[in-house]
């Protein structure tokens, strides 16, 4: 199944008066025996003007790749930077970076992704691209397909973890009620 895009208005999300590069939704497309992808109108309609067209792409977890729009990518950065350099951040920092990439949108709205790149993440002519907020992740249609049924869990339960219940608090069975 095919979701379409939906993309923040470029003004929309603002943090510290900047405007950010926002990404929701899923989509399947083409990749060329070069690396070539084409960047989908939705997706371009959710970089902030701070992204430059420009993505950085790295291996992420799972099996993905990760791509983040230039802003984001800065802010990853003076994050990165702020972490104290004790061994455990030399060796996160050299696993992250590594084979990390500069893709600048050419005039078509295409980047070229290193094959090697593409490779690591088994993606070979077409990709499987899931908006999440900050970033892009890249993924193997298949493995994207595989991955959600190993981590099929309801919804609520991971809000419940995450965000600490749904809100009206009543309904924790060990509260004794």
């Amino acid at each position: 199944m095919v979701v379409k895009w939906h993309a923040e208005e470029r003004s929309g999300v603002k943090r510290r008066g900047e405007s950010l590069s926002t990404f929701l939704g899923s989509y399947r497309f083409k990749v060329s025996a070069k690396g070539r992808l084409s960047i989908p109108a939705q997706v371009r309609d959710g970089l902030a003007a701070g992204a430059d067209n420009t993505f950085v792409i790295l291996p992420g977890p799972e099996g993905c790749l990760e791509a983040y729009p230039l802003d984001e990518w800065m802010r990853r950065v003076r994050y990165l930077k702020s972490i104290p350099n004790r061994k455990k951040a030399r060796i996160y920092k050299r696993k992250l970076l590594t084979h990390a990439v500069y893709c600048k949108m050419d005039a078509q709205h295409r980047i070229t992704i290193p094959v090697d790149l593409l490779r690591r993440a088994g993606i070979a002519d077409e990709v499987f691209i899931v908006g999440q907020l900050e970033r892009l992740e890249l993924w193997h249609p298949e493995s994207y397909e595989k991955h959600v049924a190993e981590n099929d869990v309801p919804l609520e339960d991971i809000m419940e973890e995450l965000e600490g219940g749904l809100g009206d608090g009543g309904d924790d069975e060990s509260s004794g009620d």
